[in-house]
């Protein structure tokens, strides 16, 4: 998958992800939440590689390795400031606030809005 298909990917599934997430209770959400973090990882250092070379003898491997990365890329996202991930953050702030379940705003517009600041 090239870098920018992923981008481009990444920018719908996360958000996508976000809203499941959205949807839970807050017990079912702090499970999830656990879950997918743990396959986000594995996801990356396991399967990273069918997100860059097709493998032929592994068919659906590298839909698994991208959905698994996307839903731990969501979990991240509620950490404290969020999550950046090739180019792209996602962040979920306190639900009381108009915050949206992510930004999908690219790194470098998050610092204009900052003032440049990183």
């Amino acid at each position: 998958m090239s870098d920018e298909a992923l981008k481009l990917a990444l920018g719908v599934a996360v958000p996508l992800r976000l809203a499941e997430l959205a949807r839970m209770t807050p017990y079912q959400r702090q499970g999830a939440i656990a879950v997918w973090r743990e396959q986000g990882e594995d996801a990356v250092a396991y399967a990273g590689d069918f997100l860059q070379v097709r493998h032929r003898d592994a068919r659906g491997e590298t839909a698994k390795a991208f959905n698994r990365m996307a839903k731990g890329l969501a979990a991240l996202a509620h950490a404290p400031g969020g999550v950046s991930f090739a180019g792209l953050h996602w962040r979920v702030g306190n639900p009381s606030l108009a915050d949206g379940v992510g930004s999908g705003k690219t790194v470098e517009e998050l610092r204009a809005e900052a003032g440049g600041q990183p």
